[in-house]
C-alpha cells in the first residue's frame, strides 16, 4: 500500500473515522495489498517446522480485518507488517542453514523441499523428521526412522542430539536382541552340527580359509569372526586332547569325540551368525557395530599370524586322528614314522592272521552295532599296536588302509603271528 494513499485514507478516516463506506474501504485497500496477499499465501508456499515459527504462524493465522474502525484497522495492519518481517526473517536464516547443508531450520519453501528430495536425500531426510516430530524431541523421530532404515549420516546426528536417558535404552535394547540372537543360532548350530558329522576336515578347511582371508580382506566384523573362530577352536582341540590324554590306555569312544567336536563346532560358528544376522538390524548401540573383543582375545590379535598356523595344524592332526580312531599323540608318532620314511615297526607290537571266515573291524573293543567298522577276510594279516582284555576277551588294535586308520579285532577270529 503506497503511503500517500493510506495518509489520504487516514485523513478521511479522522473526518469520518466511523462512517461504514470509509471502513470498508480502508478494508478493501489493505485486502488488496501485497503485502495481504504474501501474508494469504504463505500457507500454500511454506511449512513451518520450529516451534517459534509454528507459533508465528498461529498468530498470522488470528488475524482477521472485521473492526468497524479505521483506528482497529490500523492496528491490525501494524501486527501484520511487524509479523510478516520476522517471517520473512526467519526465511532468510533458514535458507542460509540450508545453504551449508544444516537442517536445524524454522520454515522451509515447499517447492525447496521437493528440489531437495532429488539434490540431497540426507538433507531432505532429517527436515521431514524434523516435520514429523511435532511437539515431540527431534531425536524420537530419528530413532524412529532409523530402526526401519540404515543410514550413517542419520545414525550419526541421532548419536549427537539423544539423551543420556536414550543411549541407555538403546544399549540394553542392542545388547537384549544381540544376546538373544546369538543364543538362538548356537542352539539350531547344535542342532544341525549331528548332520555333518563326518565332515569335520572339509568344515575345517573353509574355516582355514576364513583365518588367511583375514590378511588380504580387512574388514572389521570378519577379523573379529576369525579370531573368535580361532581362540575357540584352538581351546576347543585342546580341551579334548586333555580329554584323550586323561583317557589313555583306556576305552575312548571316538565316534562320541567326533560328535562333541561337531556339536561345539555348531555352537560356535551358530552363535556367530546369529549375532550377525540380528547385528543386520538398526539397535542403535553406542558401541561398535562390530563383534567387542576381550582383552584376552586382543593379546591373541596380535600374534594371530601365528596362532593361526598353530590352530590350523593342530586340527588337521586332531581331525585325521579321530578319523583314524587314534589319539592326536598316536596319530602324530605315526606321522614322524611316515616323514622320516620308517615302516611303522616302532608302534607295531606284533601280527596277527584272521582265522574266522569273517571277522569284523571295529571303532572300539566292544560289540555294539554302532562300533562296526569294516571287515577283514580269512588269512588276512594284520599289524597291530596295542592289546586290551575286556570281559575275558584279548582285542587287538590293528592298522588298516595303509596305516593312517586303526580299528580293534577281537583276538577270537585271529591268531598271533611269532615273529
Amino acid at each position: 500500500m503506497q503511503n500517500e494513499t493510506k495518509e489520504f485514507l487516514t485523513l478521511l478516516s479522522q473526518l469520518t473515522e466511523d462512517d461504514p463506506r470509509v471502513v470498508d474501504l480502508y478494508r478493501q485497500r489493505i485486502v488488496e495489498s501485497s503485502l495481504f496477499q504474501a501474508v494469504n499465501r504463505y500457507d500454500d508456499e511454506l511449512l513451518f517446522i520450529s516451534p517459534r515459527a509454528i507459533q508465528l504462524k498461529e498468530r498470522l493465522q488470528q488475524l482477521h480485518f472485521e473492526h468497524t474502525t479505521i483506528t482497529e484497522l490500523n492496528k491490525v495492519n501494524d501486527e501484520m507488517n511487524e509479523l510478516y518481517e520476522q517471517l520473512e526473517s526467519l526465511c532468510t536464516y533458514s535458507e542460509e542453514q540450508i545453504r551449508q547443508g544444516l537442517y536445524n531450520i524454522d520454515v522451509i519453501h515447499r517447492q525447496l523441499l521437493d528440489k531437495l528430495k532429488t539434490e540431497d536425500k540426507d538433507l531432505y531426510t532429517k527436515i521431514q523428521l524434523l516435520l514429523e516430530s511435532k511437539e515431540n524431541p527431534p531425536a524420537d523421530s530419528f530413532r524412529q526412522y532409523l530402526r526401519k532404515n540404515r543410514n550413517e549420516k542419520i545414525r550419526n546426528e541421532y548419536f549427537r542430539i539423544r539423551s543420556s536417558k536414550m543411549q541407555i535404552e538403546d544399549d540394553r535394547r542392542a545388547l537384549m536382541f544381540k544376546g538373544l540372537g546369538t543364543a538362538i543360532g548356537a542352539f539350531f548350530g547344535l542342532l544341525l552340527s549331528n548332520l555333518f558329522i563326518g565332515l569335520e576336515m572339509p568344515i575345517f578347511v573353509l574355516i582355514v580359509i576364513l583365518f588367511f582371508l583375514r590378511s588380504i580382506w580387512r574388514v572389521d566384523w570378519l577379523k573379529n569372526i576369525s579370531l573368535l573362530l580361532l581362540t575357540s577352536l584352538l581351546g576347543m582341540f585342546i580341551g579334548l586332547t586333555i580329554y584323550q590324554l586323561i583317557h589313555l590306555g583306556e576305552w575312548r569312544d571316538y565316534s562320541s569325540l567326533q560328535t562333541l567336536y561337531m556339536n561345539g563346532l555348531g555352537v560356535i560358528i551358530g552363535g556367530f551368525t546369529g549375532y550377525m544376522i540380528v547385528s543386520k538390524r538398526i539397535f542403535l548401540s553406542s558401541k561398535e557395530k562390530s563383534i567387542p573383543l576381550p582383552s584376552i582375545l586382543q593379546i591373541a590379535d596380535r600374534r594371530f599370524q601365528i596362532l593361526a598356523i598353530v590352530c590350523t595344524v593342530y586340527g588337521f592332526l586332531w581331525i585325521s586322528a579321530v578319523h583314524g580312531n587314534m589319539t592326536i599323540f598316536e596319530h602324530i608318532d605315526n606321522k614322524v614314522a611316515n616323514l622320516f620314511h620308517l615302516n611303522g615297526s616302532h608302534l607295531s607290537k606284533g601280527k596277527v592272521e584272521v582265522t574266522a571266515y569273517h571277522a569284523n573291524l571295529r571303532t572300539e573293543p566292544v560289540v555294539q552295532p554302532s562300533t562296526l567298522y569294516s571287515s577283514a577276510e580269512k588269512g588276512t594279516v594284520l599289524e597291530f599296536v596295542e592289546t586290551k582284555s575286556v570281559d575275558g576277551t584279548t582285542w587287538y588294535k590293528v592298522k588298516v588302509d595303509s596305516g593312517n586308520t586303526f580299528a580293534w579285532i577281537s583276538g577270537k577270529t585271529v591268531q598271533l603271528l611269532t615273529q
